[in-house]
């Protein structure tokens, strides 16, 4: 005959032992969710934008000069982002656009992020914002993968 409070027993010894465990878990899990999109190593800040300082019609945040083919990453941070449309496109000498982001009600409760990355021929590139004014921020980091040590050059408008 099988004792039914002896598995009953069982079983709440195997949830008592398995709870510390889950726990763990959980809080691994929301610290994960609340860490910041940091750019990694290699890559360079190219712009910070506070969005409540718009809107921003054709905003050229960066120039981005190629002296040979590459690889250009742009990782995009978005910090408490509420906007109802934001457009980021990288823009070439001959006015091919290549859309970096689009989003219409975008919304980031907790910091969030994107990664973009094309290859590209060289040349003069235009890193151009358009967005609503509103709460948060973006931030926009660069890298590239090329031959030549300095095959990405980045001017900021109204930098030296």
């Amino acid at each position: 005959m099988i004792d039914d409070s002896a598995i009953s027993r069982r079983r709440w010894s195997v949830i008592g032992a398995l709870l510390p465990l889950i726990a763990v878990i959980l809080v691994a899990a929301v610290r994960a969710g609340e860490r910041r999109l940091d750019p990694a190593p290699g890559l360079q800040l190219v712009a910070t934008v506070d969005l409540a300082e718009g809107p921003f019609d054709e905003v050229v945040l960066a120039h981005l000069a190629l002296t040979e083919t590459v690889s250009l990453k742009l990782r995009l941070a978005l910090r408490q982002i509420d906007t109802p449309s934001l457009e980021l496109s990288l823009q070439s000498e001959a006015g091919v656009r290549r859309a970096v982001m689009r989003a219409e009600g975008l919304r980031t409760s907790k910091d969030g992020g994107a990664d973009w990355e094309e290859v590209l021929p060289p040349g003069d590139y235009r890193l151009v914002l358009s967005a609503a004014q509103s709460p948060g921020t973006l931030a926009v980091y660069a890298s590239s993968v090329a031959t030549a040590p300095n095959a990405l050059k980045i001017a900021v408008p109204g930098s030296r």
